[in-house]
């Protein structure tokens, strides 16, 4: 089906072009805008049959034109005989260069008069002449007209008929049929073309799958996938289905108010965006953006907006694509740890209190502040990774074991004696309190110089020496 698309594109802008029209000019004739004009001329969109015509009437060329080099000529060719079998023959080799195409002039009876077939599945191309039969004995060797075949509608209307067609067999073929009048204004048959497209078919099914997996896919993540117009205003185009689900609004909200998904910005956010875009988005043809947004239920969600700017061919800015990630949960784990990481500076980097952390399986010194580094004399980062037992003078065994009962919470208040770095010995408080830090148990100290003072425990604490 692209490679129809395609073709119909190239044809329509050849017959456009050839009729002096620009996009704007034919789009406006013929009722669309002229960005969807262009997409079909890209072979990008499929348009209806309704558009075809008013297509060809803007052009005024017959529809069949728009699918065949020489669709006019045989659509339009007296039925004269050798006169119409002239004109086939100088353009039976274009008919052979198209793959699964048969043209098929018929009598009101059906039975065949001519046919030109690329088709190797036609009986043509086993050698028979099927000149004098019905079409459907010679074709598909049935008794009576196919299901749904347009040739006998298109005589009765007196009018073209075009549709997509199965054969009994379970090929997929696009058919068009056009009635021809003799020169006294009776009917005289009608010109049939049909072009396999059985395995684009498949092809085209298989893709949908695909779409549809992938849509299933998207549906499922909270990305939202949208367009807009790269124009001054920057229109919203396109929205994806599951908005509604990660952001609490219809889809139609977005395409049919104009600046709605603007209106959702939080105010402390919306004067960065109407700076980013389009002035960064414009110079740097991508951009990405944090902010919040009001949910539909209430309340507001943190997204992440990642926007990539598309050029035309003359390259201006021609349209927007862009991926709305919520980022809520993120984002409040992010704000927590900042939150967490400035208390643990306030408490810990800059108290004046002497603090250590300890590791109660190993005794080593996982983390002590500035406070610990300007009382025992060494510096912070020979601290971190000392074992406990060089400062404490309990001895390696003994001041594991109190490490232990710390950690079971059945001492929090002990007295040891410290050694510092120039080996002066210091007795010091030491307030315990158990911790579990990523999975190991810890023991963090705050240390006070008692040096002097009377107190009624014994230097070493509880189980000291």
């Amino acid at each position: 089906m692209l490679f129809l698309k395609k073709r119909f594109g190239n044809r329509l802008r050849n017959l456009r072009q050839q009729a002096g029209l620009t996009q704007v000019q034919l789009a406006e004739r013929v009722g669309l805008s002229d960005r969807y004009l262009g997409r079909v001329e890209r072979g990008m969109v499929s348009p209806s049959f309704e558009c075809i015509e008013r297509m060809a009437q803007a052009l005024g060329v017959d529809p069949a034109e728009l699918f065949l080099t020489a669709g006019q000529m045989l659509a339009h060719a007296p039925v004269m005989g050798s006169t119409l079998d002239d004109v086939l023959q100088e353009r039976a080799a274009i008919l052979r260069a198209l793959p699964g195409l048969t043209v098929k002039f018929v009598d009101t009876d059906l039975r065949i008069l001519w046919v030109h077939t690329s088709d190797p599945e036609s009986p043509m191309a086993r050698g028979l002449d099927c000149t004098g039969q019905r079409c459907h004995e010679a074709f598909h060797d049935r008794q009576e007209a196919c299901p749904g075949c347009l040739v006998p509608q298109a005589m009765a209307r007196l009018e073209p008929v075009e549709g997509e067609v199965a054969s009994p067999a379970g090929r997929s073929f696009l058919i068009r049929c056009t009635p021809v009048m003799g020169g006294d204004g009776t009917l005289r048959g009608a010109l049939h073309l049909s072009l396999d497209i059985t395995a684009r078919k498949a092809v085209e099914e298989a893709l949908s799958a695909t779409r549809r997996r992938l849509e299933h896919m998207l549906s499922s993540l909270p990305v939202v996938l949208y367009a807009l117009d790269a124009g001054a205003d920057f229109a919203q185009t396109s929205v994806s289905d599951n908005v509604q689900e990660v952001l609490g609004h219809h889809p139609s909200d977005f395409l049919e108010t104009p600046g709605f998904w603007r209106s959702l910005v939080h105010p402390a956010d919306s004067q960065r965006l109407r700076q980013a875009i389009p002035n960064r988005l414009i110079e740097q043809n991508f951009l990405t953006l944090e902010y919040r947004v009001r949910h539909g239920a209430g309340g507001w969600r943190w997204v992440r907006d990642s926007l990539r700017l598309q050029r035309g061919e003359d390259g201006k800015p021609r349209e927007v694509f862009g991926a709305v990630l919520d980022i809520t949960d993120s984002k409040a784990s992010e704000i927590a740890l900042r939150e967490s990481e400035a208390r643990y500076r306030t408490l810990f980097l800059d108290n004046c209190t002497v603090q250590l952390v300890t590791d109660v399986t190993t005794g080593v010194i996982l983390d002590a502040n500035p406070a610990a580094e300007a009382f025992y004399g060494y510096p912070l980062s020979e601290l971190r990774g000392m074992h406990i037992a060089s400062i404490n003078m309990l001895g390696p065994v003994k001041v594991m074991d109190v490490l232990r009962e710390a950690s079971a919470s059945r001492q929090n208040l002990l007295r040891f004696r410290h050694r510092l770095s120039g080996g002066e010995l210091r007795d010091v408080e030491a307030r315990v309190t158990a911790l579990e830090i990523s999975g190991r148990p810890v023991i963090h100290s705050l240390i006070i110089d008692v040096t002097g003072l009377r107190t009624s425990e014994p230097v070493g604490g509880p189980g000291g020496d």
